[in-house]
């Protein structure tokens, strides 16, 4: 009965150890199928990821050499543009320089049309632009035309005017001089009275300076507005000359040029 029992006993613990040995068999080839699925995942995402780095690195240096020519064209365009630049500032100041000296030359000969010269030098800088557009009005008024205008130092500008062919330019400041004088204009003022009038109140207004226009100085002293006619030798005013006019230790520029005063404003 014991050997029976022996034998059962036996032949359980055998089937049981079959059975367990059949079931992690199966474990087995499920884990490792599932450990080569695992891997061939990680192969595909890894093949994946290396293949979108190669896009993204391709894409980069696409980039780059995008860059690297669109900078290459801009350099190219700035030296163009910079030349262009130069050249033009060039072809400006010989354009400048044969403008002045074409109508220096044309107010040192007196040729027709008649060209005048004109400058203004003041003590209060805010003053220039001012009395320059009040001039341009009168200028204007009575039919001289501007020529051309330029910066003469920090407080100064000078220009040329051409003045109408069918009246003589000191008989007609003469006279728009002595009517801007008067307190009230006639009944029939000259065209320019108006215009002129303002040029004086700015220059009173505006401390120490010189304008002139053509033959006609009027200098701005202390104590009054002073106006003359230049000698017909008169050409401009010396560096000197520009300084002096608004300083008031200096000597009376009139006095200077050998203007002799035919009107003063009084302040």
């Amino acid at each position: 009965m014991a050997v029976v029992l022996a034998c059962v006993a036996l032949a359980i613990a055998i089937g049981v150890i079959f059975l367990v040995w059949t079931l992690m068999q199966r474990n087995r080839k499920d884990l490792l199928a599932d450990y080569r699925n695992a891997v061939d995942l990680a192969d595909k995402t890894f093949d994946f990821r290396l293949a979108q780095l190669k896009v993204s690195q391709d894409n980069c240096d696409e980039a780059v050499e995008s860059y690297r020519k669109m900078r290459e064209r801009a350099q190219a365009h700035f030296l163009t543009a910079d030349d262009d630049a130069s050249r033009t500032d060039r072809r400006l100041d010989e354009l400048e320089r044969y403008t002045k000296r074409t109508l220096d030359y044309h107010a040192t000969t007196g040729s027709k049309p008649l060209i005048l010269r004109g400058g203004l030098y003041v003590q209060q800088l805010p003053v220039l632009d001012i009395v320059l557009e009040l001039a341009d009005k009168f200028l204007v008024a009575v039919g001289a035309d501007l020529m051309y205008r330029q910066d003469d130092g920090p407080d100064g500008s000078t220009f040329y005017l051409r003045w109408p062919m069918d009246t003589a330019p000191r008989d007609v400041l003469n006279s728009l001089t002595r009517a801007a004088h008067s307190s009230t204009d006639v009944d029939a003022p000259l065209p320019g009275t108006a215009e002129l009038r303002a040029v004086l109140e700015a220059l009173r207004d505006g401390g120490l300076g010189v304008l002139y226009l053509g033959p006609l100085i009027l200098l701005r002293t202390k104590t009054c507005i002073q106006a003359g006619f230049l000698p017909p030798s008169f050409q401009c005013l010396t560096e000197p000359q520009k300084r002096n006019a608004v300083n008031p230790d200096k000597p009376n520029l009139m006095t200077e040029l050998g203007v002799a005063v035919f009107l003063e404003f009084k302040q």
